[in-house]
């Protein structure tokens, strides 16, 4: 054999074994870049999993507990098992969560029997047995131990937080939220850019009667939640739930299908988990395009090499020089099936990653990192990392960090970490790093950055709503105290309001006894507003029922002997006001309104120790639902009262308690009860409004917002002569357990030319009516020992269907005295009253049609 053969045999075994190595290396590439793609495509999927239910579901096991804790009544209201109540003190928690949590669709409370007491999103079905189909709840009553999980009802799968709930140490139900588990899908589709759903198992599912079944599909050994989404329509139907990645091909399309065991009940045992389907269509089809290039172009080389050594066999050190220029081709190839994995990881918008080589230099840049740091990827390539988004104080530590690792194998632990803009600014971020080898060997480290801003901003929020939920607690609590000492003196206070007044009439105008009792009269009223101020702090006393104008009250004012007296008492302080034209309507208490605009105005004027200004003023403004969410209120249209003064100021230490009852900073001798301003908050809080106090050194700004109406004014003036309210004998029973009150009533009843009868409990005035018709009854709601007013009417009217009767009471106009007006009772008038305001209302309801 001469060498010419010879040459053409090693020739075509080497350049055989070339091509071999050329199609070897370049799938072997594409395969490690598939892996790098489907590891990171794993990680993603664990670490979305594992911190979802931290921040998504975790903090409603607290949320749940501190919303019995700090809402007492909301307990008392469901031991007694009064559900109108209980719907009303709830409400406005589920309302707020609502708009917190869009999948937030739940609230229950259920009874030991297992019996539900009430859905606050459906309060209307109720007293259903869910002793099979809530296995939770009945775990709660069981071991009386709060319990959470994710369990499926008949409305599909939701994720529950169930809490006991105790009263007095006795054991009265359980109190349960509940939330979708589509807030899964909607937090991983953002995050991690795949094609989601979730699955369960077929025994649990089976309670998931209510379901829409055109979003499910029956698999193997599970239920899939397609989401009418047509890929998973075309899922095998032998698929197994394993920890194990799959290839699929669907719709000629190829996927990758991760699954993930996630959703646990309360005993542990998992009932579903999470499916995702991701596409490596265009891995399969680039590996694909660049494998049959390859083959042929090493065919192609063979038969060149070939034909150039058989032909030109004096050549052949040309064609060898050739061979080593096409395999720098075939290098860059390579090269460019890399930067393939590089596009893809630079797309990421929600994920910040970095690239850098083993001195620093940037060469990876991605979109998430342009938008979380503000450097484009033009000034961030070849820069170094530390000069770029590490704070000057970190530069050293993370300089090291990386020679360590790169040069000892000592690994970066990922942790939480504060970056640094373009701006300057700061930027709290998850980070997680990995260490590659390329071509040439040569090191690469990639970064990961998860921005946690938006989180801590949302958990601030959330202490700052739960501060001002605290705070309301607290004047409650005070509020309940305050209440029951206010009915005691009311009763007590309504001899000395009603005797003067009663004495005078029978005196002649010069006797010499008629300024004293008139003292005794004013003094009586004067005590009288002090116990309005307390009903008032235990809330429910301002019946909003007059519809009238912010402007009215203060021009009011401005001409009152109030007015003229704080003027008298500080000639040095200038008061000017700005009232907006054609300013809307509230529904208000008048009196209270009256009440603290005077309240504020003496404060302002008290906190100026020499020359200043009061400046009182009205404007419409429309509250975001931010502002609304902070304070407790409805976003809209709403009438804003301002009075601010140039005084001092008010500390920031006693800003933040102004408005608790007796704080005051007022000096010994000064006016005052520590109450006013106490009065205004509740009142603004019974007004559907709040206020808002601001302060500075040189200023104290009070802002009373005030829901605006669209109504006409209702106020009609009330006349105060009483022979406008004589009687023609008719008959009046009062029923009152407090013997003064009942004297009282009758004697100026019996001026007024009526003819009062008296009992002192309901059970003695449902005795006399067995024999006995009146025109009017006159009836307290807080009767001890016995029957209360609203049970007495109720018993009435079973007497006499259409009963006339009026409501008078020392406490303030609570739900019992609601519920009794609904019944067919008219007025409501507070102890202690004065003749006119009796007169007013027995003639007012005595001159009404009878109800049938």
């Amino acid at each position: 054999m001469n060498e010419k053969y010879k040459a053409i045999i090693i020739v075509t075994f080497l350049m055989t074994f070339l091509a071999s190595a050329l199609v070897w290396q370049g799938a072997n590439q594409y395969n490690k870049a598939f892996n790098v793609f489907l590891i990171a495509g794993e990680e993603d999927l664990k670490s979305s999993t594992n911190s979802l239910e931290d921040y998504s579901f975790t903090p409603y096991r607290q949320r749940i507990k501190n919303l019995l804790r700090n809402n007492p009544q909301i307990i008392d209201a469901f031991a007694t098992r009064k559900r109108a109540l209980l719907y009303k003190l709830s409400l406005p928690k589920y309302q707020a969560l609502k708009r917190e949590n869009k999948f937030f669709t739940v609230m229950h409370f259920h009874l030991p029997d297992g019996k539900t007491f009430l859905r606050v999103h459906i309060p209307e079905f109720y007293d259903d047995d869910l002793t099979t189909i809530r296995p939770i709840v009945t775990a709660v009553h069981k071991h009386q131990k709060p319990l959470s999980g994710f369990e499926i009802g008949r409305s599909g799968p939701f994720f529950r937080v169930v809490e006991p709930i105790f009263s007095e140490g006795i054991y009265v139900g359980a109190f349960e939220l509940g939330f979708l588990t589509h807030q899964v899908i909607d937090i991983m589709s953002r995050q991690d850019n795949l094609i989601l759903t979730t699955y369960f198992h077929k025994e649990p599912w089976k309670k998931a009667s209510l379901f829409d079944v055109t979003k499910t599909r029956e698999m193997d050994n599970f239920f899939l939640i397609t989401h009418k989404n047509d890929l998973y329509d075309l899922l095998p139907p032998d698929i197994v739930i394993t920890d194990e990645t799959k290839k699929l091909t669907l719709n000629d399309r190829s996927f990758l299908l991760l699954t993930k065991p996630l959703f646990e009940n309360f005993e542990g045992k998992e009932i579903g988990g999470i499916i995702a389907l991701q596409d490596i269509t265009h891995f399969i089809a680039n590996k694909k395009t660049f494998l049959s290039k390859a083959l042929a172009f090493s065919f192609f080389m063979v038969l060149i090499c070939l034909f150039v050594i058989y032909f030109y066999f004096d050549k052949i050190l040309g064609a060898l020089l050739s061979e080593i220029t096409e395999r720098r081709k075939t290098e860059k190839a390579l090269r460019t099936s890399e930067s393939l994995f590089r596009s893809l990881v630079h797309d990421l918008p929600n994920i910040a990653v970095q690239g850098y080589n083993k001195n620093r230099e940037v060469i990876l840049w991605n979109k998430g990192s342009e938008l979380l740091y503000g450097f484009t990827q033009e000034e961030a390539l070849n820069q170094k990392i530390e000069n770029l988004i590490i704070p000057e104080e970190m530069k050293s530590e993370v300089i090291t960090a990386i020679d360590d690792w790169i040069n000892l194998g000592v690994p970066m632990p990922s942790s939480e970490v504060t970056l640094r803009r373009k701006d300057g600014s700061a930027i709290p971020v998850f980070s997680s790093h990995s260490l590659s080898f390329k071509l040439k060997n040569e090191p690469e480290l990639y970064c990961v950055d998860v921005d946690l801003k938006e989180l801590r901003d949302a958990q601030t929020q959330q202490t700052l709503m739960a501060q001002q939920l605290v705070k309301a607690q607290k004047m409650e609590a005070i509020g309940l105290m305050a209440g029951g000492v206010a009915h005691d003196l009311n009763n007590i206070l309504s001899g000395i309001v009603s005797y003067p007044e009663l004495l005078l009439m029978q005196l002649p105008p010069d006797s010499t006894m008629r300024k004293p009792l008139e003292t005794i009269k004013e003094s009586g009223i004067r005590a009288a507003d002090v116990v309005a101020d307390l009903l008032t702090v235990a809330r429910g006393v301002a019946k909003t029922t007059e519809i009238d104008n912010p402007n009215n009250f203060i021009n009011t004012y401005l001409q009152s002997p109030e007015y003229n007296e704080l003027c008298r008492r500080h000639p040095h302080i200038e008061i000017i006001s700005h009232l907006q034209p054609n300013l809307k309507n509230i529904r208000c208490s008048g009196v209270h309104i009256m009440k603290m605009i005077t309240n504020l105005m003496n404060n302002a004027a008290e906190a100026i120790d020499e020359k200043g200004t009061i400046a009182i003023s009205t404007s419409m403004v429309q509250l975001e639902e931010d502002f609304a969410l902070e304070y407790n209120i409805e976003p809209g249209e709403y009438c804003l009262l301002s009075i601010s003064d140039d005084g001092p100021g008010i500390k920031p230490d006693d800003l933040a308690r102004i408005f608790e009852p007796f704080f005051t900073k007022k000096m010994l001798g000064r006016s005052g009860t520590g109450l006013g301003l106490t009065v205004v908050w509740n009142t603004m809080k019974d007004h559907g409004g709040v206020v808002v106090a601001e302060s500075s050194p040189k200023n104290c700004l009070f802002k009373l917002y005030f829901p605006a109406r669209d109504e006409e004014s209702s106020v009609i003036p009330e006349s105060k002569n009483l022979a406008n309210y004589r009687g023609n004998g008719e008959t009046i029973l009062i029923v009152d357990d407090d013997k003064q009150q009942r004297i009282i009533a009758e004697r100026v009843l019996n001026l007024m030319g009526y003819d009062p009868k008296t009992a002192s409990s309901g059970e003695k005035a449902l005795d006399y009516l067995q024999n006995h018709k009146v025109d009017l009854v006159v009836l307290d709601m807080i009767m001890d020992p016995g029957i209360n007013g609203k049970e007495t009417y109720a018993r009435i009217l079973e007497l006499y269907p259409g009963q006339k009767a009026i409501i008078a009471s020392g406490f303030s106009e609570s739900d019992d005295v609601k519920e009794t007006i609904k019944m067919g009772a008219g007025h409501y008038i507070k102890k202690p009253y004065t003749m006119a305001q009796l007169g007013n209302a027995v003639k007012s309801e005595l001159s009404k049609e009878k109800k049938t």
